[in-house]
């Protein structure tokens, strides 16, 4: 402060000053008095809060209490600070020592800020004190501190109505500094509100919670009277629930209940814990609210995960029962055609009547056929469920298509005794472009199972027309059984049937449909079925194609027309009936053989007179030497003939990935095993070329 010169000795300066210092001394001497003041009101209020309290530093030492924890336990103040833990039992309801457990609280609460646990005290008598304990990092200027406060859980109407209840007041002249700290430094929302449910103050934890920036903006949203810019129902809703519990803690003295309805903008699950009590001689509700949302996301996320792996299980299990019923009827399946085949080979070659011969096997080969397409459609659906099944569009002839479907189906559907009957719309093209053996594969498993749920008598109907413009329009109708509502849901699901017992009475593997429906979506297309119980049903099938920009193929010659006398063949085949089979299928085309057992030997001959052989036959799997690596040999080999003559892969592998192993081998071709002579005659027709008888 600035004095001109000669001011302190003028009167005036002289009484100025005088009076100045007096009024210096007077703030000095009242600021002091308010200190004391304040501190004796803090003291006040800790020694007369309702909650028991302790004070402790950051090495766990504890430095203070409130008088009403030592007046309950019986003990003077200064020894309860000194022998702490002689008034706690030596193990606590969790299980640890009173010593480990403080501590560890003590560790967690100046680490998080917040700790939580039930807590006995030793009474004079011996008995226990239970109280809820919070542990609560503090800060007082530069000092970091642990607050432990809590409260009797002995029943509180009877700490009420007793002498020591009359004494619990949260607050009697107000908040001072260390109370006013505690709230606002614990990570609970800490409310008070009014017995008409009016909120009266929150601590800054709430405000954060709610997103409100002040307290006056949170008073306002819980009273449904005051105006404001969020839904209507929504917060009448929301204070609805808050009044109801507030006022059954105000009858009841506490209470404690969950809600997940927020204000607009936040949602969460709250536990919230209240107590009654009287501050200035008002009776009041204080609540603790927890926000729980991490865990009951983490409980839901658990019971989502619960409920998908019994989902999962309950399907694994339905999965695995379909399986065994398949495998069941697989079984019968399988053992009906080869009973046929056996029984029939023993008849034939007891019977003297060539006609009766020809009878017989005429029904072993059409038992041999039904076991195949049984093979075949088991194999498709393996394909399938592994992702491997492949299509291969090319160029065919529908009409040649649908004479090879009518004979196929012929056998059974004379022995059925149902009259069946196949068109083709005009505009149908002759020849497109499409997978023709799925196409026909298709149409047989409908047909098929038209057949075999028509009774005798009955009528199976096979149309095929345009629905528009590269796309089929197939439909199998029949007068059959019949499909019930209730099974209709799984009629296209594999291993399943239509009923129970339908396998046994009807018979099937329950997977002809389910490769169908799979097969025309691969192409894109749709099935699809009506049906009526006593009726019969109609199958709709959508399948696109493309189409062919060439000519109507020319006839072909019928595989016993076709000779080859100038050609010699080399088949390296191990097993002695397969080479017999080809042997016999080969005889009619006039052609020369030889056969080897392996592909060493097969290798062998065939260096040893490269110019003798035009076409070699290859089986894929054979002792020694297989017929891949027999094949990668010959192609190696300097010789010119060696890399250049047809080899055509013979083999009952018959997957996508095995045809392309074979010709990636440097194989021309392939032939699935069982051998169809008509397939054996394109393949010769092909790579011999052909002569006229």
């Amino acid at each position: 402060m600035y004095f001109p010169d000669g001011w302190a000795n003028s009167t005036v300066g002289v009484f100025f000053f005088a009076l100045l210092l007096v009024v210096v001394l007077g703030i000095i001497f009242y600021s002091l008095r308010r200190e004391q003041e304040t501190a004796n009101v803090a003291r006040a209020l800790l020694d007369n809060s309702p909650f028991f309290m302790e004070f402790w530093d950051e090495n766990a030492q504890i430095f203070d209490c409130n008088k009403r924890l030592v007046e309950v336990l019986g003990v003077e103040h200064a020894e309860f600070l000194a022998r702490f833990y002689a008034f706690s039992p030596m193990v606590q309801p969790c299980g640890q020592t009173s010593e480990a457990l403080n501590l560890a609280l003590i560790r967690q609460a100046l680490d998080t800020g917040y700790a939580r646990a039930e807590w006995n005290y030793t009474l004079r008598d011996g008995s226990f004190l239970p109280v809820e304990a919070t542990w609560v990092r503090m800060k007082q200027g530069n000092k970091t501190m642990v607050l432990v406060y809590s409260h009797d859980l002995r029943p509180l109407k009877a700490a009420m109505e007793s002498e020591q209840a009359a004494k619990m007041k949260l607050y009697e002249q107000g908040f001072n500094e260390r109370m006013h700290l505690m709230l606002e430094s614990t990570p609970l929302m800490v409310e008070l509100w009014d017995e008409s449910g009016k909120a009266l103050d929150c601590n800054q934890a709430t405000l954060d919670f709610f997103l409100f920036n002040s307290k006056q903006d949170y008073f306002d949203y819980m009273d449904e009277s005051s105006p404001t810019e969020y839904d209507f129902y929504t917060r009448t809703k929301y204070c609805d629930l808050w009044n109801d519990r507030i006022q059954e803690i105000f009858r009841e003295g506490a209470g404690k209940f969950e809600t997940i309805e927020c204000r607009p903008g936040v949602s969460a699950y709250l536990e919230v814990e209240g107590v009654r009590t009287v501050l200035d001689g008002q009776s009041v509700v204080i609540t603790y609210a927890k926000d729980m949302t991490s865990l009951r996301q983490s409980e839901q996320a658990r019971e989502r995960a619960l409920e998908n792996e019994r989902a999962a299980l309950a399907e694994a299990q339905a999965a695995s029962r379909a399986k065994s019923s398949f495998l069941s009827s697989m079984s019968h399946e399988i053992r009906t055609p080869m009973s046929a085949v056996i029984g029939m080979a023993e008849i034939a070659k007891n019977a003297a009547d060539p006609a009766r011969k020809d009878e017989c096997l005429d029904k072993i080969l059409g038992a041999s056929q039904h076991l195949l397409r049984l093979i075949n459609q088991t194999l498709d659906m393996s394909k399938i469920e592994a992702n491997k099944f492949v299509l291969d569009a090319r160029v065919f002839d529908m009409h040649k298509m649908l004479d090879n479907i009518r004979d196929i189906m012929g056998v059974q559907i004379d022995m059925k005794d149902v009259h069946f009957s196949a068109d083709i719309a005009p505009n149908v093209p002759l020849i497109l472009i499409q997978d023709e053996a799925r196409v026909a594969q298709v149409i047989i498993n409908l047909l098929n199972n038209a057949v075999k749920f028509t009774p005798a008598g009955g009528s199976v109907t096979l149309a095929i027309a345009l629905a528009q413009e590269n796309t089929l329009h197939i439909t199998v109708r029949d007068t059959g059984v019949g499909i019930p509502e209730e099974s209709q849901s799984r009629l296209f699901q594999a291993y399943e049937q239509t009923k129970l017992g339908a396998a046994q009475e009807y018979g099937g593997t329950g997977l002809g449909l389910a490769v169908s429906k799979s097969i025309v979506e691969m192409m894109g297309g749709e099935i699809s079925f009506k049906s009526t119980v006593g009726v019969g049903t109609l199958f709709t099938c959508l399948i696109p194609f493309a189409p062919a920009d060439v000519a109507a193929p020319a006839p072909t010659e019928e595989a016993a027309q076709l000779t080859f006398p100038d050609r010699h063949i080399l088949i390296a085949e191990d097993v002695e009936l397969n080479r017999e089979i080809l042997l016999a299928m080969l005889e009619p085309f006039d052609v020369a053989t030889t056969c080897a057992a392996d592909g060493v030997e097969a290798i062998h001959l065939f260096t040893e007179a490269p110019h003798r052989y035009h076409l070699i036959l290859m089986d894929i799997q054979m002792p020694q030497m297989d017929g891949i690596a027999a094949t990668t040999y010959l192609r190696n080999l300097d010789e010119p003939l060696a890399k250049s003559v047809p080899i055509i892969a013979v083999s009952a592998n018959a997957f996508h990935e095995d045809v392309a192993k074979c010709l990636d081998a440097g194989m021309n071709d392939h032939i699935s095993k069982p051998v169809e002579p008509t397939v054996l005659a394109e393949k010769m027709g092909k790579w011999l070329g052909r002569s006229k008888e």
